[in-house]
Parts: structure tokens; C-alpha cells; sequence
């Protein structure tokens, strides 16, 4: 069985090795949307929307998305016209802890205690 001691440092190594990933995949992803954008402008540019190379083909789609300008206005909407379903479904986790804390209970939520170990490096 191994120390705690051991376990720890297993841990902290992961977690090392984890955010090395993380820095080299964040990278790679402005790199891939770098020359996605490259390959719309130069779609464009071609007057077409699709295109084919050795190993893979492209091809341009759009789609609507929201951008919120004003929030108020937004939820004001979404409650004058009974709405919610034009917000994502998942509860606000702050909120529900502050209406918690206060003794409010909040119908269709229940509280779930969950646990996770945090890791600092030692300097």
C-alpha cells in the first residue's frame, strides 16, 4: 500500500502533467482556428463554400446564435412571456448556496455535498 506522501506526489505529478496538456492543446486549438479562418477568407475570396484537399474536405456552415446586448431586457422578456426555456438548464450554483444559506428552499433542487481534493505545489 502506498504512503500518503506517495499519493500525493502521484497526484500533484498528474496534475502536472495535466496543465502541460492543457498549455500544448490551447495552442493547437488558436492554431486550428487560425487557419480555419484562413480557409474561410480564402473560400470567400474564391466565391465558393466548400472545397477539397488530400486528406480531408470543407465546407462552410452558419448558424444563428444569440448575443446578449442588454440582460435586463432579456430577462424582462423571458418573464413577460414565460420563456425559461430560452435560458441553458442548469441552476445558477451561488444562487442556490446563498438561498441555501438563508433558509430558503428552492422546489425541485436539493442540496448535494460534492467533494474534491485540492492540490497546491510546495515551493
Amino acid at each position: 500500500m502506498q504512503k500518503t506522501g506517495e499519493l500525493i506526489t502521484a497526484v500533484h505529478a498528474k496534475r502536472e502533467e495535466i496543465r502541460e496538456l492543457d498549455v500544448r492543446r490551447k495552442k493547437l486549438v488558436s492554431e486550428r482556428m487560425t487557419l480555419e479562418s484562413l480557409i474561410i477568407d480564402r473560400l470567400d475570396e474564391d466565391g465558393v463554400s466548400s472545397a477539397k484537399g488530400i486528406k480531408a474536405s470543407v465546407s462552410i456552415s452558419e448558424n444563428i446564435v444569440p448575443i446578449v446586448k442588454d440582460w435586463d431586457s432579456f430577462y424582462g422578456y423571458i418573464l413577460e412571456t414565460k420563456q425559461p426555456y430560452l435560458l441553458e438548464r442548469r441552476p445558477s450554483v451561488s444562487s442556490f448556496r446563498e438561498l441555501l444559506e438563508s433558509g430558503v428552499e428552492v422546489p425541485g433542487l436539493q442540496p448535494f455535498t460534492k467533494r474534491t481534493l485540492n492540490i497546491r505545489s510546495a515551493t
